[in-house]
């Protein structure tokens, strides 16, 4: 259905952006000189 296409599309969506701030995350916290 399209209300299901629709959800698994924003789904999808939220898991990209949470992977990318937990990376960012993890990239903040690796010490540089």
């Amino acid at each position: 259905s399209l209300c299901g296409h629709y959800f698994s599309h924003i789904l999808s969506r939220f898991l990209l952006i949470l992977h990318a701030l937990e990376t960012w995350e993890s990239w903040l916290r690796t010490p540089r000189e």
